[in-house]
């Protein structure tokens, strides 16, 4: 029997204590088009995304997030805030996903290094040398702590 969308809802909203992550689909991950796979991934792991926005990253919640992940693999937080918030893409640059069900944070997790050894062409190389961040096409929340903390940040009001 397949479980359809609908099914997923229920089961979320009957279990109020799903596993919630956080996605954040990068700006080069939408200008290469890489949405629609990702979101199969997260269907195919029976998550429900429970929130989905597409929005124009700003400096402060780059800098929030940066201090949050405290791991930028030797990218400034300037950096970081530039790739995020300034990058070639000016409007709506980043996809925000909310996804919860079981094991959220371990397939989300999954799902991100799946696209990133499928489709992230950049190398740390090249980002040393040139001085900027790591275009690596997604993220996801790693802990539910960070998770709670990134959601605060990219879906509260």
């Amino acid at each position: 029997m397949q479980v359809t969308q609908i099914d997923k809802i229920f089961k979320y909203v009957n279990n109020i204590f799903m596993e919630k992550s956080l996605i954040l689909i990068k700006p080069d991950g939408i200008a290469r088009g890489l949405l629609p796979i990702i979101l199969s991934y997260i269907e195919n792991c029976d998550l429900v995304i429970s929130e989905q926005k597409f929005l124009t990253a700003t400096e402060e919640q780059c800098r929030k997030h940066h201090s949050i992940k405290n791991r930028s693999y030797g990218a400034t937080e300037e950096q970081i805030v530039d790739y995020l918030s300034r990058s070639y893409i000016k409007n709506k640059n980043i996809c925000v996903l909310k996804v919860v069900g079981e094991n959220a944070i371990s397939k989300t997790y999954q799902v991100k290094m799946k696209i990133r050894n499928d489709f992230v062409i950049d190398t740390l190389e090249k980002c040393h040398l040139e001085k900027r961040a790591l275009h690596n096409v997604m993220h996801s929340s790693e802990t539910a702590e960070e998770a709670e903390e990134e959601i605060e940040i990219w879906l509260k009001k």
